[in-house]
């Protein structure tokens, strides 16, 4: 067999083999993959006093609780709400944080914390129901990720039902951009 030939063969075999598709030590892309999901608070917010500064630029009552998300981002996560007498013409306004002690995503599974701020909509009360709903987007704290949630970013907008009882059912949609990982072999 001619040399040529035999090199043809060694690099057809070399392919199939994956050793020339990439490099030892190369990283990936980053990814950005949509998420969707639903999530739910069936214990209800519990109240954990007020907290008073200069600098936060007054009073706000705080809440705390758990919640589940399932689907594209699931886990169980504590939360603390900040709700200030933040009036506006769409509703009350609040922030908070979200963090995930075990999260799984299609970037993969870790730790994350959440920034969020909401609109608690009283014009959507429901009579018959006695709930309303609230309006929350949801940002990846950057720096905050662990293991597989490492140098994750993203976004998402959750509009969920406040039930009467204090439990929440809703739904959330958004996207999640994934870091490039070192390949290893």
């Amino acid at each position: 067999m001619s040399t040529r030939p035999r090199l043809v063969v060694l690099l057809v075999a070399l392919g199939v083999l994956g050793v020339l598709a990439v490099p030892a030590g190369a990283a990936e892309r980053p990814r950005t993959v949509k998420v969707t999901g639903t999530q739910s608070d069936s214990e209800g917010l519990k109240p954990e006093g007020a907290e008073c500064s200069v600098s936060a630029g007054g009073c706000h009552a705080m809440f705390v609780g758990h919640i589940e998300l399932a689907g594209g981002v699931a886990g169980r996560a504590s939360y603390i709400l900040r709700i200030s007498p933040d009036l506006r013409p769409d509703g009350a306004h609040y922030t908070g944080s979200v963090h995930f002690e075990r999260v799984v995503t299609p970037c993969g599974t870790g730790a994350v914390d959440i920034d969020l701020r909401g609109v608690y909509k009283a014009s959507t009360f429901d009579p018959a129901t006695h709930s309303t709903t609230s309006v929350e987007e949801w940002n990846v704290r950057a720096g905050s990720g662990t293991g597989g949630m490492s140098g994750v970013s993203g976004t998402w907008t959750s509009t969920i039902r406040e039930n009467n009882d204090g439990t929440t059912d809703g739904v959330y949609s958004g996207s999640l951009t994934c870091p490039g990982r070192s390949t290893r072999r």
